[in-house]
C-alpha cells in the first residue's frame, strides 16, 4: 500500500521536460508565460505546473502499477530531450540509438492529445 502513495498523479500531456526549453531555467521549475483561454488572463507559472491532467494516463491493470505509462513516457522523454540538446550542439541528425530515441520522442509528442 505504501507503493502506491508514491505514484505520480500529474500527468503531463505535453512534457515539462519539453516545456522547459522555452522557459526561464531549463528544468521544470523554469517560469512559462501562460494564456488562460476561458479567462482570458495571461500569467507566469512552472513548467512543473502547466500542461497536466491529473492521472491522465493511469491503468488500471492487475500486476501494473496505474503510473506505468507515465513512467514509460518519462523514460523515452528524458533521452529525447537529450538527444534534441546534442542536435542543437552537433548540428546534425544522430544515427542509430539516439536516431530511435528521437523518433520515439517525436511520434510521441505527436501522438498525444488532450481534450
Amino acid at each position: 500500500m505504501a507503493e502506491l502513495q508514491n505514484l505520480k498523479k500529474k500527468h503531463h500531456f505535453l512534457p515539462a521536460s519539453y516545456l522547459s526549453s522555452f522557459a526561464t531555467t531549463d528544468d521544470r521549475q523554469g517560469l512559462l508565460w501562460v494564456f488562460d483561454g476561458k479567462e482570458k488572463k495571461k500569467y507566469q507559472q512552472t513548467c512543473e505546473n502547466v500542461a497536466f491532467k491529473r492521472d491522465y494516463y493511469s491503468v488500471a491493470i492487475e500486476g501494473v502499477r496505474p503510473d506505468a505509462v507515465e513512467d514509460a513516457f518519462s523514460s523515452i522523454e528524458g533521452e529525447g530531450k537529450r538527444v534534441v540538446r546534442q542536435v542543437e550542439h552537433e548540428k546534425r541528425v544522430p544515427s542509430g540509438k539516439d536516431y530511435e530515441w528521437l523518433m520515439g520522442f517525436l511520434g510521441l509528442l505527436a501522438a498525444r492529445v488532450h481534450w
